[in-house]
């Protein structure tokens, strides 16, 4: 099924003009033009006596909105409510008809879906001790393995490109989806993640995209491969979804850490790699009003939790969204403190997160009072620094930059 990450934002900005907002959402909604560019109604998804449901036809805006209800959308988003209709099916038949639609994409598309059911299919029944033994260590069981979306690629990858092959695919199509190994000859060549557990990517809509496939061997490496096709997703901005659908998440490292944090109950997101980018920071910052950063307690860690800091300390200022992080001890990461204390552990270290202005300030603090060398020193006062100016300057934040400011006068 094609969903909005499939185009590109021209495309998707083409779909959107083609289709008159106020005149589709006007054959539901009795509007009333309410100033330039924007129509008031009442609300078609709550009963009220007062419009409060407004349309916005500007070019820039072409969004509908309910000050009662908060209900909002675009027109695509208005369609799929009031009718029913998958938005993939909208997207589909608008985009074919703008000659948008890449028929070679769409079976693309359906190609990763068909091999993501089919890895988990594997998955349910594989009886396995490697396989079992994995899950335990990360948690689950078969059944709520696949309710995160893991998978089993066989060892056995001839059998499977038979099947795949036999349901109207070439070995072509599924090396264009980047599942195949590289170097081989063609005949031989194999599936990346033969013999693995599979992890599906997401793209930051929420659709499959790849796979990252983890071997159950520590004799096999590498640890991790990835299949090397994002479709029309940037390769930084894929990412692993545990839940997801509520105002607050908890933003991790890795997907097993992420299945850690849904089994404590909170909403959570693995980035795809060490380091935040700018597109997935602003996507978290639109999406939710409170965003928890726990990345692993090591170096990399460290420089992955100050680089995410940087990225939306700007962002929170114009979303009003609020950012916390925690730190991990040394060595540790979610998916071990949920194996080693539980649940309880990775609740508290949520309940200890701190603000980032907080943290900020703090490391200014302890850099200033410690013996490290003065040119490192001015480095990362100034990183603080940055951070806390992109913030919004409430009376705290002037007085914590006034502080900085005065310290580092003094080095």
């Amino acid at each position: 099924m094609l969903s909005r990450d499939r185009f590109s934002s021209e495309d998707m900005a083409k779909i959107k003009q083609s289709m008159d907002i106020v005149e589709i959402i006007g054959n539901t909604v009795d509007l009333h033009p309410n100033g330039t560019d924007e129509h008031k109604g009442l609300c078609p998804f709550h009963e009220e006596k007062t419009a409060s449901f407004t349309v916005n036809s500007a070019q820039d805006g072409n969004f509908f909105y309910c000050h009662g209800c908060h209900v909002h959308g675009d027109v695509i988003d208005f369609i799929s409510r009031t009718t029913g209709e998958a938005i993939g099916t909208i997207l589909y038949e608008r985009g074919l008809s703008l000659g948008l639609v890449d028929t070679s994409m769409t079976k693309k598309v359906k190609l990763i879906d068909r091999m993501h059911i089919f890895f988990q299919s594997c998955l349910a029944q594989s009886d396995d001790p490697a396989v079992l033994d994995y899950l335990k260590s990360i948690g689950l069981s078969k059944e709520t393995a696949k309710a995160f979306g893991l998978g089993l690629s066989p060892k056995n990858s001839a059998k499977v490109l038979s099947i795949i092959t036999k349901a109207g695919y070439s070995i072509n199509d599924i090396d264009e989806i980047g599942m195949l190994t590289s170097k081989e000859k063609y005949a031989d060549r194999r599936l990346l993640v033969e013999g693995r557990i599979v992890f599906p990517v997401h793209s930051l809509n929420g659709s499959v995209v790849a796979f990252n496939g983890r071997s159950l061997s520590g004799t096999i490496k590498p640890k991790y491969v990835h299949t090397k096709n994002y479709g029309n997703s940037k390769k930084q901005d894929c990412v692993f979804f545990a839940g997801g659908h509520g105002k607050s998440i908890v933003v991790v490292e890795g997907a097993t850490d992420s299945i850690a944090m849904k089994i404590a109950g909170f909403d959570s997101m693995s980035i795809n790699g060490s380091k935040l980018h700018s597109d997935t920071a602003k996507f978290l910052a639109r999406k939710y009003k409170s965003i928890t950063l726990i990345f692993d307690g090591d170096s990399a860690g460290y420089r992955c939790t100050k680089n995410a800091l940087m990225e939306l300390a700007q962002i929170i200022a114009e979303k009003g969204c609020s950012v916390y992080a925690s730190t991990l001890p040394a060595g540790e990461d979610p998916s071990c403190i949920l194996s080693n204390v539980g649940v309880t552990g990775l609740v508290d270290l949520v309940s200890c997160s701190q603000p980032l202005s907080e943290i900020a300030f703090e490391e200014a603090q302890e850099l200033l009072d410690g013996n490290e060398d003065i040119n490192g020193i001015f480095y990362r006062i100034a990183e603080s620094e940055c951070i806390l100016r992109k913030m919004p300057l409430s009376a705290t934040s002037y007085c914590i930059i006034s502080a900085l400011e005065k310290a580092h006068a003094q080095k």
